[in-house]
């Protein structure tokens, strides 16, 4: 293949159903030569090598068809960055698409550019057939940023916006997770420990699919997958200490790291110790996961073990860090569970049935008022 700078690295197991849509969106591009599709079979079980087979073959400059055996949406990321050869790496799940036009706009740009993670806006797509835009409302186009800076404007940065410079990420061997959910939080944390330069693009690339049944982002998904949800936030946790807390565990420096949460320019200072710049937004990052891992275990039947599995939690999060075990208290049911005991629990489960009836009804399209609040609320 010719000298490509984009590479997309797409997910596919068992796609079958969308896999022609995502290709179709791509080689729309009127820029297509300039990237390049490496479709990762993740041992589907239905026809989407035959699919994938099918494109590689008509058009063999642009698509590379790779099977491997069953690892799980980490595995399949590992494997396209490793069989990469774009400038830039783009990480696309089978189910999802792209717009043409903003990737042909995107390839234009990166041609050029010298930066180590570009943001770009995207739609989020209900199956009830709307769409939505997510846009960085707070950020300038073609300006240049710092986690410090998108931190202090409070922008939430989540998988669908990033595309990263492969040689990079590569050289810094990023691995997720294999045979785990939810490792996109990984593909966002573990490059802040060094990506310095960052772009925003005001264009749009990524078309998210929401709703669709069996979608690990589902209430009932995250409580199939409850326990990968607290792997991916206890190794995130581990990660944070490890780069962020490494010279100096006291606690006096882990409880004034509260104060990221509501002063972003307050860093701890230590004579031995010098935060790096992304501590601001891992924490902030981190803090939201771990409040998401416990708001899928408050979805859970009332039960003792449900409510055991909770403290269980809670107590791993106050022993590992006590500045983020801190920052949940800033969520009202977070502070409603730990001071009422069990009845508190069960005012708290109470909480997340109405929130997961009022993000079901956003996806459903039966409230439009509040599909707007949760897709632009960042």
């Amino acid at each position: 293949m010719a000298d490509k700078i984009l590479t997309f690295s797409v997910a596919a197991y068992n796609v079958e159903k969308y896999l022609d849509k995502l290709m179709q969106s791509i080689l729309a591009m009127k820029n297509r030569e300039s990237a390049e599709v490496l479709i990762v079979d993740d041992g589907s079980k239905d026809s989407t090598a035959e699919i994938a087979k099918g494109y590689e073959k008509q058009y063999p400059a642009i698509v590379r068809y790779i099977f491997k055996e069953n690892g799980g949406h980490g595995s399949t990321i590992n494997t396209g960055l490793n069989e990469a050869s774009g400038k830039f790496f783009r990480a696309l799940d089978g189910d999802d698409w792209i717009d043409p036009e903003g990737a042909d706009k995107l390839v234009e740009r990166l041609a050029a550019e010298t930066a180590d993670m570009v943001l770009a806006d995207y739609y989020v797509c209900t199956e009830s057939g709307n769409t939505y835009e997510h846009i960085f409302k707070n950020l300038q186009d073609g300006s240049e940023y710092t986690y410090d800076k998108l931190y202090s404007e409070k922008v939430w940065i989540q998988y669908h916006s990033i595309i990263y410079r492969t040689d990079l990420i590569r050289g810094h061997k990023l691995s997720l997770s294999e045979h785990r959910f939810f490792v996109d939080s990984e593909y966002v944390v573990f490059p802040m420990t060094y990506v310095k330069k960052i772009k925003y693009y005001n264009l749009f690339l990524y078309c998210y699919r929401n709703g669709h049944t069996g979608q690990s982002v589902s209430n009932e998904g995250r409580k199939r997958h409850a326990d990968d949800s607290e792997y991916i936030s206890r190794r995130l946790l581990s990660y944070y200490n490890r780069y962020c807390l490494k010279q100096d565990q006291s606690g006096s420096l882990l409880q004034s790291i509260t104060t990221l949460q509501t002063d972003p320019s307050s860093h701890p200072v230590s004579s031995s110790f010098e935060m790096p710049s992304s501590s601001g937004m891992m924490f902030w990052f981190i803090s939201e996961l771990c409040i998401w891992h416990i708001r899928a275990l408050l979805s859970f039947n009332i039960s003792r073990e449900s409510y055991r599995n909770i403290k269980k939690f809670e107590s791993y999060v106050h022993k590992k860090n006590i500045g983020i075990y801190d920052s949940l208290n800033n969520r009202f049911d977070i502070r409603m569970l730990r001071k009422g005991g069990y009845c508190g629990y069960i005012a708290c489960h109470i909480i997340a049935w109405g929130r997961n009836l009022i993000l079901n009804r956003s996806v459903t399209g039966s409230n439009s008022k509040w599909k707007e609040k949760l897709w632009n609320r960042h």
